[in-house]
């Protein structure tokens, strides 16, 4: 463990010397034993941390929590914790009792007889469920690029439950990657797990960064940054508007004309076949379905510059270099 200051928390930390990816802990105070500063669920930009109460009992609290009332009460108790973050409790001391819902200050907090406050099985907290955005366009790669922001913010979610990853995990997640890590954590039974797996490993990356850049994901600092939820992921659906969407379609597909991928094998082989009527019907099929040039190049096994050239012949796509006209 290093005690030492992180500039995105804000606070003076005791800290685990393994890659986050390996071991995530951190806390502000040792004596709480394996309880560990989180993102706070009901606010923001805040953090629970670990607070004194009385007869050397601690619990966690929101940095955001102000003596007034107006900033956030989030207050977990030590067995809750242990209960949520699925970790045996090994010590002995009497746990603080915190009221239902959890929303109480710290000076209302009261150490009392030993309650067992584990969660039936029922009533076991689940991931919040991320609301797609209600986003009305005939450009159906806007569709396509909503409902993949949308299983993006969930699996993040729901991977954060317990640890937070960096960008390549969330990523191998989302595309189904059969790595010792993925399974050893457990990633692959989360229920996004693959969901992505169509889409190439650079446009989930290319979305991911646009995501941190519009503060739907907070990305911490460091030697190794990991992902955090935030509240405007959580509920992307009341932020993101359609003209956001189209621009990043747009710049996917800038960016997919100035790098194209490698030639494979199969690439080389279909290069130069002629055209034949069901695989144009396929190609007019894909291409309004939503599937970016890309994707479409390499379910046919032909170049890039190819499907491009098809489509803008079959009239589909007008001569602008790097736009489509989906409109």
């Amino acid at each position: 463990m290093q005690f030492r200051y992180k500039n995105s928390y804000g606070l003076r930390l005791y800290i685990c010397t393994n890659e986050p990816e390996v071991c995530g802990f951190m806390t502000n105070e040792y004596k709480a034993g394996k309880m560990s500063v989180i993102k706070c669920d009901q606010c923001r930009d805040g953090y629970l941390i670990v607070r004194p109460a009385k007869n050397e009992e601690y619990f966690l609290g929101c940095t955001n929590f102000k003596k007034d009332g107006t900033g956030c009460n989030r207050n977990m108790s030590r067995s809750y914790f242990y209960s949520y973050m699925g970790i045996k409790d090994d010590t002995h001391a009497k746990p603080v009792v915190i009221k239902k819902g959890l929303d109480v200050k710290p000076n209302e907090i009261r150490p009392t007889k030993a309650i067992d406050e584990t969660p039936a099985a029922t009533e076991e907290p689940r991931s919040e469920q991320i609301v797609k955005a209600a986003i009305t366009s005939k450009n159906a790669r806007v569709q396509v690029i909503n409902g993949q922001i949308r299983t993006i913010l969930q699996c993040l979610s729901e991977i954060s439950e317990h640890r937070y990853y960096g960008t390549a995990v969330l990523t191998d997640v989302l595309r189904g990657s059969h790595s010792k890590k993925i399974e050893k954590g457990g990633l692959n039974l989360v229920e996004e797990y693959g969901n992505l797996a169509d889409t190439s490993r650079e446009d989930v990356t290319f979305i991911i960064e646009w995501l941190i850049k519009h503060k739907y994901i907070l990305r911490t600092r460091g030697l190794y940054p990991v992902l955090h939820p935030t509240y405007e992921g959580m509920h992307y659906s009341e932020y993101i508007t359609v003209n956001e969407l189209r621009s990043l379609a747009d710049s996917i597909d800038s960016v997919s004309a100035k790098k194209p991928p490698a030639r494979t094998k199969e690439n080389k082989e279909n290069a130069y076949a002629p055209w034949s009527k069901s695989e144009d019907k396929d190609l007019v099929r894909e291409f309004n379905s939503g599937l970016s040039v890309r994707e479409i190049a390499d379910k046919h096994g032909r170049t890039y510059g190819a499907i491009r050239a098809r489509l803008k012949k079959t009239g589909l796509m007008k001569n602008s270099p790097h736009r489509r006209s989906r409109h």
